[in-house]
């Protein structure tokens, strides 16, 4: 089983983040969960919507499950307008994400800054891609 755009509400009270024992479930399937970049999944808090504060939630997951449980789950929304992420709770978020993390093209600061707060390149590359993989590979059998 995946979430592939949820954060954790621990840390960032959004209706679409999971809650810890929504995340134990998951994990208990062998699944994963994509993190989103959108601000308003991050944080409550404006000095806390950053990559940083996106790699808060990796570290609860990890810390909680296990880093076998975490993925990028990035939608690049930057042609959408404003308007159409009132479904989303995050109308007031700029649809081009968090600073940091507008396009495909700033993946890297994510993973950068995963690097920086001591996380292992053997785990980078799981939150990069292996997780999402792995699930891919025993689902599709």
């Amino acid at each position: 089983m995946i979430a592939s755009h949820s954060n954790c509400r621990a840390i960032a009270n959004h209706g679409r983040n999971l809650t810890d024992d929504m995340i134990k479930a998951i994990a208990s399937t062998g699944g994963v969960l994509g993190m989103n970049r959108l601000d308003g999944f991050i944080n409550e808090d404006e000095n806390k919507k950053s990559v940083d504060g996106l790699v808060d939630h990796v570290e609860h997951i990890a810390n909680f499950v296990g880093i076998d449980h975490v993925g990028c789950g990035f939608d690049f929304e930057d042609y959408i307008v404003p308007e159409s992420l009132l479904k989303n709770g995050v109308a007031k978020d700029d649809p081009s994400g968090t600073k940091g993390l507008c396009s495909a093209a700033d993946a890297s600061n994510f993973l950068e800054a995963m690097k920086k707060r001591g996380f292992s390149q053997e785990d980078i590359e799981k939150v990069a891609y292996k997780n999402f993989y792995r699930v891919y590979q025993k689902v599709l059998k």
